[in-house]
């Protein structure tokens, strides 16, 4: 997809991986949230509401580190020549 699309690779995975962490909303989510749920006396709801705030606040933060200091630090605003060697059409993303 980042190849039909001539943007670096990184730019899409960095993210993704990073927001794969991103499970406060639930009980079950990380052993965090189980050992607090446990011993406590909320309810789902109330860790879904935190969770949906906490979650939305560092997919904001995600979103502004990406675009901000992670392309000139990772040279995400530039296709790499290891990402064009096994496609085609990739020679359309070098110019």
């Amino acid at each position: 997809m980042a190849v039909t699309m001539c943007i670096n690779p990184i730019y899409l995975t960095l993210p993704a991986g990073i927001v794969c962490s991103y499970a406060f909303a639930l009980p079950v989510a990380t052993a965090p949230n189980a050992i607090v749920f446990g011993h406590s006396s909320m309810k789902t709801t109330d860790m879904m509401k935190a969770g949906f705030v906490m979650n939305l606040i560092c997919v904001i933060t995600l979103s502004i580190s990406i675009n901000s200091y992670a392309v000139p630090l990772f040279g995400l605003n530039e296709f790499p020549d290891w990402a064009a060697a096994k496609h085609p059409n990739a020679s359309l993303c070098s110019a």
